[in-house]
């Protein structure tokens, strides 16, 4: 399998994470800022898809933007023992797509270099 391909196939499982993630937050708490988000977070998949650059740094600043409210949460609110475990498998999720996405050999090959 070439880089374009193992690249592509690395965006569209991204993609699909990010989305199911995206969708489960709808689910779980169905108000407009959250349909509002979803909505957002496609047009970034969507992006994400045609190999934009600009769009996989806008999606890394998301998840560390993400990541440290997460680990706010943890420290400040008290929550039961499975919210621990959700929250730090989201941050392994996150974690995740950000190695796919600007890894060498895998993600970071299929972006096209915006012209500066």
């Amino acid at each position: 399998m070439n880089s374009s391909n193992l690249g592509r196939n690395a965006v569209l499982i991204v993609i699909a994470i990010i989305l199911f993630v995206a969708a489960l937050s709808i689910l779980l708490q169905p108000d407009a800022p959250s349909v509002v988000r979803f909505f957002l977070t496609c047009i970034l998949c969507w992006f994400l898809y045609k190999g934009r650059n600009w769009a996989r740094w806008v999606f890394a600043i998301l998840v560390v933007l993400a990541v440290v409210l997460v680990m706010f949460a943890v420290i400040t609110i008290p929550m039961p023992p499975i919210g621990y475990v959700i929250l730090g498998a989201l941050i392994s999720v996150y974690g995740g797509t950000l190695v796919a996405l600007f890894h060498p050999k895998l993600g970071a090959p299929y972006f096209i270099k915006d012209a500066t």
